[in-house]
This record gives structure tokens, C-alpha cells and sequence, in this order.
């Protein structure tokens, strides 16, 4: 037999080197269970490859290894050890999801493959599910145990008549109830087919303590929405501000939507399900009816921005077209402040809402559009030479068909915005970078199919 060249590797090396491994599985973040209670965090695992085994851990069931905030250790290149302060310690994200199809897609696809690029460090998520369906208890068993390793919730079923039997309804209820399922003092509510498209900053979301909120007014964006603000108005017997499902994540202060539901039951003087099913056979836009309270009562505790949506390019509303439901012009040119109305950059999209939203093309444009801009063009200049370091990134400054780009102060902000980006950058988020840089082009896009990750 020819020689190849190989040679035998002794046993005793085979040994150590397993024993190494044995000892050493790969995780950068180290950890020891609480002594005391603090705000839960969940670990990452640091490898960014996108494939199958990323998500998957050999961990089964629903009980969450925790740490609090003051164990979680970061073990540096050189060997340093350091605790990671959470960007976000007051909120939880909130997801409601189900195991019907594409929720779970989405989830992979989309969401949490972006908030790896894009979510500062670990992340605090719940999961909602419906309790009474084996398919949902199976896909929290599964999801717990993939990144960002969310805790998972189960809803009671309700009468079906309070939702009109309609699944999308039955969730916007439960929007109103977050007080079931998160432990911060803020809810952060995403979709499934979210998709952030920058690094997030602690600017990005709250300001001076107080959380983002991004409206969009002027020209109804379709009928539908135009119809859902005469909801709301008929709800709170006056006019609609904005629409509200116009960013991602949403944030409320958990206190206010409780307050929002005893308000409504005190005007109407019926239990609030009782009111959502009333309102709920019509266009109901959960967001809107959120953000118009805090927007009445609890202005001053948020930093509201509003995007115009104009009727030309040009930036020119007539106040025509507003959807019937809403304030007039005249409201918004006596209300608004000059910073209220600065463009304030995006951190995420709703995917599916755009033109072209081809997994294959349009993603991956998207995630590496923010991926160049948030490091990459010094990074990785060579796989960035579609965009320009100078130019706009359009994608914080769009939302569901919604553009704010006419105004001239877009570039000003998201300059500001990369400032910051740049000047908290360290070698942990460098690395990623470096390595999205390289694993868009690998993303595998295919379906997955929930009946046959659920065998």
C-alpha cells in the first residue's frame, strides 16, 4: 500500500486531549448557581456558526439553569475574568408564539438569528405559549434549550368568544396581561419576524431611564389601519395619536398596562375581556391602544418620537388621509416638539412587511448591511463593498412600508448612532462581527418544517 503520509497519534495524547476537552466544553460565559435572588440572565454559547447544532443542547425539559447578574463571568482572551452588567436589567423581551406554522420559522429565521449578530450580550426572554396544546408544551421543551434559551410560559385557554375564535386576537389579549409572565418592571414586546439590523444600544431603547417610543402619524398607511384608529378612538372616546405598531421592541411600563385595563373597566363598567371581546370584532391594533393611553396619561415617563408619514416625497402632509380616527394637523403642529419630531434610528423591521422579502436575497442584505455598518467596514471592509461607510442605512430609518428618509436629520442620527457603537466596541464585539462577516454567505435558508423538529 502506498504511503499517504499519515502518521499514528499515540494513545496517551488521544487521552489528554479528550480529558481537556472534557474539562473545557467550549463556553466562554462561566457560571455558578445563585445564592441569592436577582435578575435572571441566560447564558449564550459563544460559537456564531449558523447551523443546526448551534441551536440544539442535550439539556431536555423546561427547568432553566439561571444565574443572577452578580455570578455571570465573561472569561476574557488573556485569561481575565469579568462580570457582565446587563444593558437592560428592567425589562424582559416578551414573545407570544404558538407551534403553528410559521411561528417557529420565523423564531430561527429571523429573530434570534438577528439578535445574535445585533443583541447586546444575553438576553432576558419569555416565551408564550398556549397551555392546553402538546405541540407548544413540545416546542417549549425544545426552544428552552436553544439560544438565547428563553424562559417558557404557558397561557390558560380562555372562552374562545372573548377572541371571536380567532388565534391572532386570542394573542393581542394577551398582550394586556404581561404581568402573568414577566418579573421586570418594563415588557419589551417583539414578533416572531422581527429583525434587528444594528447593533443595539442602551440609546437606542431608553433615554435617560425612560423608554423609546417611535409613533407613526399623517397619511394612513392602508385601510385596514385606517379603520383599526376609529377604534381606538371609539374605545377612548377620543382621537388615536398614532400607530404604534411601528418599532420593535414595543416597551411599556407594566404598571401602566394594568393601570390601562382597570381605566377602560372603570369607563365601561364591565370586566376589560368582556370590552376586547366587544371591540375585538372590529380592526383592534393592541399597540395603539396601549400607546395611546401612556401617550395621555403617562407622556412624561417616555421619550415619544413621531415619524410622519407624509403624502410626497418631500416630507408634505395636507392632513388628508389619516385614517378618520386620529388627530387633524393642526394637533400635531401645536403638540409636537421639535425633538418629537427628530428621526430616531430604528433597532429592528418587521421582515415580512417590505417589497421584497426574499429569504435568500433580501435577508441577507439586511443582516449584512448592519453588520457592516457596525464594525464591518473596518472589520471586514473586503465582504462590505456593496455599501457605503458614508451613505445611509436605510434599514433604521423603515418600518412596515413606512419611510422616514425624506428627512434630511437621518444621517445626523445615525452618525450619532455609530458614534456609539464605535466607542463601546471591545474585542468580544469585534469578533462577532468578524465572523458574521463571513457566515452570511453560508446561512442555510431552507423551511423548517415544525412537525418534523417536534418527532
Amino acid at each position: 500500500m502506498a504511503d499517504t503520509g499519515r502518521q499514528n497519534v499515540p494513545l496517551s495524547v488521544i487521552v489528554l486531549l479528550a480529558m481537556i476537552f472534557s474539562l473545557f466544553p467550549g463556553y466562554i460565559y462561566l457560571y455558578k448557581r445563585p445564592t441569592s435572588a436577582g435578575p435572571v440572565i441566560r447564558l449564550e454559547k459563544p460559537s456564531f456558526i449558523m447551523n443546526t447544532n448551534y441551536f440544539n443542547r442535550n439539556n431536555t425539559g423546561v427547568k432553566h439553569e439561571s444565574v443572577s447578574s452578580s455570578d455571570l463571568l465573561v472569561t476574557r482572551k488573556n485569561g481575565t475574568k469579568a462580570k457582565i452588567a446587563e444593558l437592560f436589567p428592567e425589562m424582559d423581551i416578551y414573545l407570544r408564539m404558538t407551534s403553528g406554522k410559521p411561528f417557529y420559522y420565523y423564531y430561527r429565521a429571523l429573530l434570534t438569528r438577528s439578535m445574535k449578530y445585533f443583541w447586546p450580550g444575553n438576553v432576558t426572554m419569555v416565551v408564550v405559549l398556549d397551555n392546553e396544546s402538546a405541540n407548544d408544551h413540545q416546542l417549549g421543551k425544545k426552544i428552552s434549550n436553544e439560544y438565547p434559551f428563553p424562559r417558557i410560559s404557558f397561557m390558560e385557554p380562555i372562552d374562545p368568544e372573548i377572541y371571536n375564535g380567532r388565534g391572532h386576537q386570542r394573542m393581542q389579549r394577551d398582550f394586556f396581561y404581561p404581568e402573568k409572565v414577566v418579573t421586570r418592571p418594563y415588557v419589551g414586546f417583539v414578533d416572531t419576524d422581527t429583525v434587528f439590523v444594528t447593533r443595539v444600544t442602551r440609546n437606542l431603547l431608553f433615554e435617560d431611564d425612560k423608554p423609546v417610543v417611535i409613533g407613526i402619524y399623517g397619511e394612513a398607511l392602508h385601510e385596514w389601519w385606517a379603520n383599526s384608529s376609529k377604534v381606538t378612538a371609539t374605545i377612548f372616546k377620543s382621537p388615536e395619536p398614532f400607530k404604534c405598531m411601528s418599532y420593535f421592541p414595543v416597551i411599556i411600563k407594566v404598571r401602566h398596562i394594568i393601570e390601562l385595563r382597570n381605566y377602560l373597566e372603570k369607563m365601561y363598567d364591565m370586566p376589560f375581556d368582556e370590552l376586547f371581546k366587544t371591540f375585538a370584532k372590529s380592526n383592534i391594533a393592541q399597540f395603539n391602544i396601549i400607546c395611546k393611553y401612556i401617550w395621555d396619561f403617562h407622556r412624561n415617563e417616555y421619550n415619544f418620537y413621531l415619524h410622519l408619514r407624509p403624502s410626497d416625497k418631500y416630507g408634505r402632509w395636507s392632513g388628508d388621509r389619516n385614517g378618520g380616527g386620529r388627530h387633524d394637523l393642526q394637533y400635531y403642529r401645536q403638540v409636537l416638539t421639535q425633538k418629537q419630531t427628530v428621526p430616531k434610528p430604528r433597532a429592528s423591521i418587521h421582515y415580512p412587511y417590505q417589497n421584497d422579502f426574499h429569504l435568500n436575497t433580501t435577508l441577507q442584505r439586511v443582516l449584512r448591511s448592519g453588520i457592516c455598518y457596525s464594525g464591518g467596514f473596518d472589520i471586514c471592509p473586503e465582504k462590505c463593498s456593496k455599501f457605503k461607510p458614508d451613505g445611509l442605512h436605510k434599514d433604521l430609518f423603515v418600518f412596515e412600508w413606512s419611510d422616514w428618509t425624506w428627512d434630511t436629520r437621518c444621517l445626523t442620527e445615525q452618525i450619532e448612532h455609530y458614534k456609539q457603537i464605535k466607542a463601546q466596541s471591545n474585542s468580544e464585539l469585534r469578533e462577532i462581527i468578524r465572523k458574521g462577516c463571513h457566515e452570511i454567505d453560508y446561512i442555510d435558508f431552507r423551511p423548517i418544517i415544525v412537525e418534523q423538529v417536534l418527532q
